[in-house]
């Protein structure tokens, strides 16, 4: 309890990587398999530097991420815009 969370991590990770790579540029995001929630969870973190992503998986939200608190649920939606598609 108390202290960084795997995904956390994960996420400083991946933006610290991002702005090594790319700086202020924007990009699409894609994954295969947990890559492809870990792509989506990072869209959905940080809009601002990449503002779509795509998935080669067809059901990701099985290796969702957990929720992060403040924010409405990337996943349910994701999940609802699927069964409305």
């Amino acid at each position: 309890e108390g202290g960084a969370q795997p995904w956390d991590l994960i996420r400083e990770h991946q933006l610290a990587f991002y702005k090594r790579q790319l700086g202020d540029r924007k990009a699409v995001v894609l994954g295969a398999s947990l890559g492809g929630a870990v792509a989506l969870d990072f869209a959905a973190t940080h809009p601002e530097c990449a503002p779509r992503a795509a998935s080669t998986t067809r059901s990701n939200t099985e290796a969702a991420p957990p929720p992060r608190a403040g924010r409405p649920s990337f996943w349910r939606r994701a999940q609802a815009w699927r069964r409305s598609s």
